[in-house]
């Protein structure tokens, strides 16, 4: 099991985007950094890192484990969206990821990063300028650039033998630990 840190310096991210994501990590907040170390985990999401940090949509053929387990995250909130899902979407924003959306489809979990979370005019503003961006470049935004791999074109299929361990486990003391003093209600950042 490899850190969340080691997994953002192995990547393909350009130098600018990686120093930026690594300032952010230890900014992460506990619902973020564990979605992400988790996904980064997964072997074959290992050499897709980068392009995840770029807002690929990612397809997880886990029979929607990861969903079932990350809705009940204490930060997951429902919010709607342009992508296909079974179901309620949900999003935890952060430092580190901005926003982690996330849904299920057939056989799995569906996860995709964007630039801008939708909790203020600003950002609601941000988020716009990203879709018009996706519409005539055809590239999903995410936090540290864009990336071709959409849920209509090219979308990055994980078809993983691992099983999943969940991270939403209230009676575990660590989990219990690492939001021991979050307020759920507040958001902990402001982007730019």
């Amino acid at each position: 099991m490899s850190t969340l840190y080691q997994s953002i310096c192995h990547s393909d991210l350009v130098n600018d985007q990686k120093q930026k994501a690594l300032h952010n990590v230890s900014r992460a907040t506990p619902d973020e950094g564990d979605i992400l170390r988790v996904l980064f985990d997964i072997p074959e999401c290992q050499r897709f890192v980068g392009e995840i940090l770029r807002g690929a949509y990612v397809r997880i053929s886990d029979k929607g484990a990861r969903y079932d387990d990350w809705k009940q995250l204490p930060t997951a909130r429902s919010r709607p969206s342009s992508h296909s899902s079974v179901g309620d979407q949900y999003h935890v924003d952060g430092p580190l990821a901005h926003t982690i959306l996330f849904g299920k489809f057939g056989i799995g979990t569906w996860v995709q990063l964007e630039r801008h979370p939708i909790y203020d005019l600003v950002n609601l503003i941000g988020h716009g300028v990203d879709y018009v961006k996706y519409k005539i470049g055809g590239k999903n935004q995410g936090p540290y650039g864009s990336s071709a791999h959409s849920e209509k074109h090219s979308p990055l299929i994980i078809n993983t033998k691992l099983g999943y361990f969940p991270i939403y486990d209230p009676e575990n003391p660590a989990f219990k630990a690492a939001r021991r003093n979050l307020k759920p209600e507040i958001k902990p950042f402001k982007f730019k």
